[in-house]
């Protein structure tokens, strides 16, 4: 295909499938000095690995074809992309070493892969609480990489079993284990949550609270994110909160947030922002964003102790309330 120009100006060689896959395949398996995953490895190949897979993708009504900026390609690259299945991945477990008699118990799973764009990794986590006696089988947990574990046991508890990380394909569905270890987790139930976290009451947190918070409304849902504010002084702070959507006294909405600091960002659980749906009444809250209603709407918010302790990395948590009222859309902060 020779030279062609880019829109900068600069030229580039466009590879035939053959010279696409013998690049694929030098970035996978690396050299003798930098194997697959090593620091030498990161250094040489990863980024440029990471590169490529991040401009490569299969779309689900074309499964055989890969498309690459400007050019396509088929199952051989589709296959060479796919080797990457066996490359080495790093998996860790978190959880909190100590939690509230009947609280559920939050644990996370980090997975760092280098994998097609096209696959998702999940987590398959088959456990038991205590010393396993004969006959008892192992619980099964399938999630992305958040879930809770449920017990009524109390004080110092281990929790031992295996994890599985396994990816889903977008590209044909295919299911495939990538690794298994032994994990074990040991905790302590027993306790309040003012006990695990320290609570923060304050009126000028709850102003700053009350002046970042961001909603963001689609029909029938309202969601609340968190704010950005330039300080550094709630980084180890949680803010978990309950949201209720008030027409009068009457409640159209509800809904749970929960994240950590003034970033802007959600928490890594995934399970941070939701809307649930059984006192929404769409065309209300229609009326009411369309600016029709003779009177505001209001929202309602107040600081979720459990949600706090689903935040793993906080030390303190938001304890308060406060009320907005609901007139229009506001725009989510940037």
């Amino acid at each position: 295909m020779g030279l062609q120009p880019w829109p900068s100006g600069s030229s580039h060689v466009s590879l035939t499938e053959d010279e696409f896959v013998a690049v694929v395949h030098r970035l996978l398996h690396g050299n003798l000095f930098a194997r697959p995953t090593q620091p030498a490895w990161e250094a040489s190949y990863g980024d440029v690995w990471d590169i490529l897979r991040s401009r490569c993708t299969v779309w689900g009504g074309e499964p055989t074809k890969l498309r690459h900026v400007d050019a396509n390609f088929g199952p051989d690259a589709i296959a060479a992309f796919e080797e990457s299945l066996s490359l080495p991945i790093d998996v860790s477990i978190q959880s909190r070493p100590r939690m509230p008699a009947g609280a559920p118990l939050p644990v996370i799973v980090h997975v760092k892969a280098h994998l097609p764009q096209w696959f998702r990794e999940y987590s398959r986590l088959e456990y038991t609480v205590g010393k396993a006696s004969n006959g008892d089988q192992p619980k099964p947990l399938e999630f992305r990489d958040y879930t809770e574990i449920a017990t009524d046991a109390s004080g110092e508890i281990t929790i031992s079993g295996t994890l599985t990380t396994f990816v889903q394909s977008y590209r044909d569905k295919s299911r495939t284990n990538i690794d298994a270890r032994p994990v074990t987790i040991q905790t302590n139930i027993g306790g309040s949550v003012d006990e695990i976290l320290t609570p923060v009451r304050s009126n000028d947190l709850t102003t700053l609270l009350n002046s970042t918070l961001s909603v963001e409304v689609n029909v029938p849902s309202v969601a609340v994110w968190p704010g950005i504010a330039k300080t550094t002084e709630y980084d180890d702070c949680a803010f978990a909160v309950i949201f209720d959507l008030y027409d009068g006294e009457t409640r159209l909405l509800s809904g749970k947030s929960r994240w950590i600091g003034f970033h802007g960002q959600t928490d890594a659980s995934k399970a941070t922002c939701g809307s649930i749906m059984d006192f929404v009444q769409p065309a209300t809250l229609q009326a009411a964003i369309g600016g029709s209603m003779d009177h505001p709407l209001e929202l309602r918010i107040r600081s979720d102790p459990d949600g706090a302790l689903q935040i793993l990395d906080a030390k303190r948590y938001w304890v308060g309330e406060f009320t907005q009222p609901f007139t229009h859309t506001p725009k989510r902060a940037k």
